[in-house]
């Protein structure tokens, strides 16, 4: 199996998972980026996990719960919502039922440092 960097490009015009969640924890791996762990209220799918084909990914989801990683950590904080919508390729962020910060889809980092820590780190 070639496990590889991913084209983001590729990678997000492929990606078409839409789903939402309440942020129930944040990692820190490195320059603001990391893992957020969300609670999912809604999905269009159940499982989604490209570990074995990608060294790097925007997400894990399985079991009801999602890890996203991402960079701007400092902007989220836990029982925030957040929308991963790939229709419009954006993520949206929502305190007290507000829009707090909307930004398109780009992955932290892409590198095999950054994503060896981030494996080291998911609890999925």
């Amino acid at each position: 199996m070639n496990v590889s960097l991913v084209n983001q490009e590729k990678y997000f015009r492929e990606f078409d998972i839409s789903f939402s969640g309440i942020v129930k924890e944040k990692i820190h791996i490195s320059n603001g980026a990391g893992i957020v762990t969300l609670d999912v209220s809604t999905s269009d799918t159940d499982t989604y996990d490209v570990r074995n084909e990608y060294k790097s990914y925007l997400c894990i989801i399985q079991d009801k719960k999602a890890e996203v990683i991402m960079n701007r950590l400092f902007l989220i904080r836990i029982n925030d919502s957040l929308v991963i919508d790939s229709n419009e390729k954006k993520i949206k962020l929502y305190r007290d039922g507000l829009i707090e910060e909307c930004w398109g889809f780009q992955l932290p980092v892409n590198s095999t440092f950054f994503y060896t820590f981030v494996r080291w780190k998911h609890k999925l």
